[in-house]
């Protein structure tokens, strides 16, 4: 009966240290699977920053610049689908464009078009 008592004995310990060496594995597996969710989500994060593009001067929203930017933006969101853009308004002027462009081609188009429209409208003499 000793013996199988220490045979009993052997056997739990064994079978207690394989669980607690697959439960290291998952663990080890989990932390992976964690810090790839968490680079991802900070990739996704850091995309999500807006960027503003102030005008020089406050702009009439209606200036024919800025209704052809809009234009433009919704042309470049439906190119781009991850961009993203408002105007920023103060006292009823257009004083900047604040957008999300996660790469450098987007941010490029935005950036072209805003700021030669942006430059037309501070040009131009108001009502």
């Amino acid at each position: 009966m000793n013996n199988n008592a220490n045979y009993d004995k052997t056997v739990l310990q064994e079978e207690f240290l394989k669980t607690v060496s697959d439960l290291l594995r998952l663990l080890d597996q989990a932390e992976d699977l964690a810090a790839k969710v968490r680079k991802e989500l900070n990739a996704i994060v850091q995309a999500e920053e807006w960027t503003l593009l102030q005008a020089s001067k406050p702009l009439d929203p209606e200036d024919r610049a800025l209704l052809w930017l809009k234009r433009k933006l919704s042309e470049i969101m439906q190119k781009h689908p991850r961009v993203k853009a408002d105007f920023v308004y103060k006292e009823g002027n257009v004083v900047g464009l604040r957008y999300i462009a996660p790469d450098r081609e987007s941010r490029e188009d935005v950036e072209s078009v805003a700021g030669w429209a942006f430059k037309v409208a501070a040009e131009r003499t108001r009502k």
